[in-house]
């Protein structure tokens, strides 16, 4: 096994700084496809522990720069809380398997416990 370089890390973090799209057919919209930015950690984090009760449509808000249009929003009625956008034209089905999916896209994966983190710092 090689060790990590100084050149590797900085290599490493021009991947990291690259904002990853992904595209999603949405069947409800006669499968168009949606682009959306995987988030980063932070990002979701600061969603997870907002006072948002729609964490998903949140979710999908921030990764999509299509439904920060000022014409939708306005059209929408949703000046004062544009996040509701999402949920007033996406399902409530849709919504959830985005949200989940742009999870899982920005490396989130329910299989990682405290424990098993825990375990493997231990070793």
């Amino acid at each position: 096994m090689k060790n990590i370089t100084v050149e590797m890390l900085l290599e490493n973090s021009k991947k990291i700084g690259k904002r990853d799209i992904v595209k999603v057919k949405v069947e409800e919209l006669n499968g168009a496809i949606l682009e959306l930015e995987v988030l980063n950690r932070m990002e979701i984090l600061d969603i997870l522990s907002s006072n948002t009760q729609d964490k998903d449509s949140e979710l999908i808000y921030t990764a999509g720069k299509i439904f920060k249009d000022e014409k939708l929003i306005t059209k929408l009625g949703c000046q004062m809380n544009p996040i509701e956008v999402v949920p007033k034209v996406l399902s409530q089905s849709t919504i959830v398997n985005i949200s989940e999916l742009l999870m899982k896209k920005a490396g989130w994966n329910e299989k990682f416990t405290v424990e098993e983190v825990v375990d493997e710092i231990k070793n």
